[in-house]
């Protein structure tokens, strides 16, 4: 099941009409009626009871929207976070500070960032350097596989 033919079921559903909906994805009727057939085909049920005035959604319909709009929402959610994290609005920040410095430097330091970057999720470390060093390769290791991360070690 395509995010697309979900997303032109939504619409069509709205607009209880296929050529409203094709007028407002910009296709043709038949683009969007050949992608809610194959919607129906891949559900092997009818979603729309079709007369020759308008359409109606079936219960499978009723289910299939309901469904429907919440993929899409959850993508675009999805979509949005991962826009954040890629423009740095959004994240993780993991420190790594010995015992002294991190009293003295952090509580300014962090409020500060904070302030700046709310929703930058902040993790701090305190230990010996050669903690802090190890912490650091373990934590670039996994972030290389999962994804961006910054890391630093005071």
């Amino acid at each position: 099941m395509e995010l697309r033919t979900l997303r032109y079921f939504v619409t069509v559903a709205r607009e209880m009409s296929i050529s409203k909906a094709a007028a407002k994805l910009y296709l043709s009727p038949q683009a969007v009626s050949s992608h809610i057939q194959r919607l129906e085909e891949e559900c092997e049920t009818p979603l729309f009871e079709r007369s020759t005035r308008q359409l109606r959604l079936t219960y499978a319909g009723e289910r299939v929207l309901e469904h429907a709009q919440k993929i899409l929402e959850n993508e675009e959610e999805m979509m949005t976070e991962l826009s954040d994290i890629a423009n740095l609005r959004t994240g993780r920040l993991s420190l790594g500070t010995s015992q002294i410095r991190g009293r003295v430097i952090l509580p300014d330091l962090l409020t500060a960032y904070m302030r700046q970057y709310p929703s930058v999720r902040i993790i701090t470390h305190n230990g010996i350097t050669e903690e802090l060093e190890s912490m650091l390769a373990e934590q670039e290791r996994e972030h290389d596989q999962i994804g961006r991360a910054h890391v630093c070690v005071c």
